[in-house]
């Protein structure tokens, strides 16, 4: 299955890379064909 890459814009920041990434990560395990690309 080819992924679909989508943008992920985020309005608020964090300096924990782990808690910055999770919404995305989350996004991506329910809806696996997805890949996310997060920026603030």
């Amino acid at each position: 299955m080819q992924k679909v890459k989508i943008g992920l814009i985020r309005v608020i920041s964090f300096e924990d890379e782990k808690l910055i990434e999770l919404h995305g990560r989350l996004i991506e395990k329910y809806f696996p064909s997805l890949q996310l690309i997060s920026r603030c």
